[in-house]
């Protein structure tokens, strides 16, 4: 069993290589839904393309097909494990929301900004001091400025 973090509109994909058995591979949702499960038949490749409509932890379960069958696998994906990222800001009305993914529940971190890119790390404005939710995501809707002709976030996990 492997978990990971994704975020709505990331597209998660897994692929089960086996050898020597009947490998199944199974994605569940935040909330332990199954969202999608392949294998079990006598192939040696399955593979699993999602596309996440929510932010939290994923799971995903590797198995043999018909239960009791033994050998070795090998799970590839796309870069989703154990990522800490700032998600891209999406403007909503005359909202601007960020999203970060991958921290660990409750854990604190703070969310800064600049204008400047250049500027260094210890000038930029704190915006949000706050706590990742059970989810592993933190969510901060603020004000757009499109008057503003940059404005640069990132978030410090201490």
């Amino acid at each position: 069993m492997y978990t990971f973090t994704a975020c709505k509109g990331d597209v998660i994909n897994l692929e089960l290589k086996t050898t020597n058995f009947i490998g199944r591979l199974q994605l569940y949702g935040r909330n332990g839904a199954l969202l999608d499960a392949v294998g079990g038949f006598p192939i040696t490749d399955d593979l699993i393309t999602y596309t996440a409509t929510n932010c939290g932890t994923f799971t995903v379960l590797v198995s043999e097909g018909y239960g009791g069958g033994t050998g070795t696998y090998g799970l590839t994906a796309n870069g989703i494990f154990d990522v800490l990222r700032l998600l891209s800001p999406v403007i909503s009305g005359t909202n601007l929301i960020l999203k970060g993914i991958g921290g660990t529940t409750n854990a604190s971190f703070v969310l800064y900004s600049t204008t400047n890119i250049t500027t260094l790390g210890g000038v930029w404005t704190p915006l949000l001091t706050n706590h990742f939710d059970q989810f592993r995501v933190f969510n901060y809707t603020n004000l757009n400025h499109p008057a503003t002709p940059g404005e640069y976030f990132r978030f410090v996990v201490p």
